[in-house]
């Protein structure tokens, strides 16, 4: 691998051949010599030479994995204190830093007295998993770069491909646990490309307008890391006096219960900072993270065909200072090309599925409920079992 680097350096990672005892590397008798060698016969027919070598260093490929990330939910260990491998992929960094992601959310709510302490273990449960992966893929990478007969080196994209989702993150999927309710799995997707919406992975980013103000946006930029859960309700073609809007509606009271009874009224923002009113927006204000749950409406109609209004007030709460909260019932966005995003309304919303999806402080989908008395039910449930009132 090369990378280029300031000042017009340029720096190479070679995998040297095991020819010493027990089939390693002897760094001892490796040298600068033998290095350049080694990297001509991989660029081969290419030629490679040097006038001046900055800087070299030999090093083993650890790969290893703690047994335990955590000591009783009270010492936690993340990143390369806990995993090692190899450079190929990039992974060091962007694992390590999705390890302390996955639990600070999580240590926060805890010591703000919101969840129960319970929640901790599954962060050893959730990464541990990851790690697992990255490993066994550091291993095959390894092989792959090493073995000079191997047919797929001809097709290095299509090899790349195979762990593509895993190297950029978004295909990380955590297990059932206590924030991951495996009841329904999925919803979406299809021959259209449609986003699915899948238990454990991360939502995808949909493409949206606000209903009250059409401005465009899309739905990642509704979810700001403050430590808030969302309850992300998809649903359908809504429309003034439809049945649609009759079901969303009388559903309400059971959403206004379940926020008054998590949304402390005066406890403080989980992010130092955050309600800093003099530089957010106006439209924004209200969308802070003294809010631990909160309720988005995304639907498939229209501007003209909904009045706001004519949703319940849980789903734009009235602030005495702000007044009507105008930042939480969208539509899709069918024709913004320029919105670079995941995909489309998923498949099932397009067919008049009407899902509630409550979604984690880290973007990754904790469960997805039906819109209906027992989907509330579970939703309750789901909610009763982690957060503290």
């Amino acid at each position: 691998m090369t990378f280029p680097r300031e000042n017009n350096l340029v720096r190479f990672y070679i995998q040297l051949p095991d020819e010493g005892a027990n089939g390693k590397q002897d760094r001892s008798e490796t040298t600068i010599e033998s290095i350049l060698k080694t990297a001509q016969r991989i660029l081969a027919p290419y030629t490679l030479e040097y006038a001046i070598c900055d800087w070299w260093s030999v090093y083993s490929i650890g790969q290893r994995l703690a047994p335990q990330f955590d000591v009783n939910q009270r010492i936690f260990l993340a990143g390369d204190s806990v995993h090692t491998h190899s450079p190929k992929a990039g992974q060091g960094m962007n694992v390590s830093m999705q390890d302390t992601y996955n639990l600070t959310w999580k240590i926060c709510l805890v010591i703000h007295g919101l969840a129960h302490p319970r929640i901790l273990s599954t962060y050893h449960s959730e990464r541990h998993g990851v790690a697992q992966k990255l490993i066994a893929m550091d291993q095959e990478l390894a092989k792959f770069y090493s073995a000079v007969d191997d047919p797929r080196r001809t097709d290095y994209q299509t090899f790349r491909d195979k762990y593509s989702d895993f190297i950029c993150g978004v295909g990380v999927r955590y297990g059932e646990s206590c924030l991951v309710d495996p009841t329904c799995e999925k919803f979406g997707g299809g021959p259209m490309q449609q986003a699915a919406v899948e238990v454990g992975m991360r939502i995808p980013s949909i493409k949206l307008i606000n209903h009250a103000s059409a401005e465009p946006t899309h739905l990642h930029a509704l979810l700001p890391s403050n430590g808030a859960f969302r309850i992300v309700i998809f649903a359908g073609t809504l429309a003034s006096c439809s049945d649609r809007l009759k079901l969303v509606n009388g559903l309400a009271p059971r959403f206004k219960a379940l926020v008054s009874r998590y949304n402390k009224a005066l406890r403080p923002p989980l992010v130092n900072g955050s309600h800093n009113t003099a530089r957010t927006p106006l439209r924004h204000r209200s969308r802070q993270a003294n809010n631990l749950l909160e309720i988005l409406v995304l639907h498939t109609g229209t501007r003209d065909g909904l009045a706001l209004l004519d949703l319940d007030e849980v789903y734009h709460p009235w602030d005495n200072e702000l007044g009507w909260d105008y930042g939480r019932v969208f539509i899709e966005n069918k024709n913004s090309d320029h919105c670079a995003v995941d995909g489309n309304f998923p498949e099932q919303v397009q067919n008049q599925a009407c899902m509630a999806v409550i979604v984690r402080p880290d973007q990754h989908v904790g469960a997805i409920c039906e819109m209906s008395e027992e989907g509330l039910v579970r939703v309750e449930k789901y909610f009763a079992g982690i957060l503290t009132e």
